[in-house]
């Protein structure tokens, strides 16, 4: 492994770590909170107040200033985030927060479909048995 592999290594499983430790905090501060007994129109109704804002402040205020499509696409990559915490709350509401972590590293292999379709990365038939391999031990865990 060369110096630039062992770095972005590194990096991911401090990332995975970070995640892993938050994860846990989540569901401890879910399970006895009074985050629990939201609904989930309540968050909704909170998420989409917040975009209908971050809308009218982008609008009024930042497109006249910056109109460059990475700020249009960190905007995007901000709502999406969000909205997949408040998934993940509603999940570790009810579920076990081992077995919602392992559906949430399905997203590896979301990613993988994403970046083949339209980055126009290509795996090698190992890289392609470790994804069935790794959705296979998803299943498996949760089923």
């Amino acid at each position: 492994m060369t110096e630039a592999t062992n770095t972005w290594l590194l990096y991911a499983l401090g990332s995975m770590v970070l995640f892993s430790v938050s994860n846990v905090m989540l569901k401890q501060t879910i399970s006895s909170s009074s985050l629990s007994k939201l609904s989930i129109q309540a968050i909704l109704g909170i998420a989409l107040t917040i975009i209908i804002a971050a809308a009218i402040i982008y609008e009024l205020f930042l497109k006249p200033v910056i109109m460059s499509q990475s700020i249009l696409l960190i905007l995007g990559v901000v709502i999406l985030s969000f909205f997949a915490v408040l998934l993940e709350i509603f999940a570790l509401q009810n579920g076990e927060v081992a077995l919602v972590n392992a559906i949430l590293g399905l997203s590896t292999i979301g990613i993988a479909i994403i970046s083949y379709i339209f980055l126009g990365d290509r795996f090698t038939y190992t890289e392609i048995l470790a994804i069935i391999l790794a959705t296979a031990s998803v299943l498996l865990l949760v089923f």
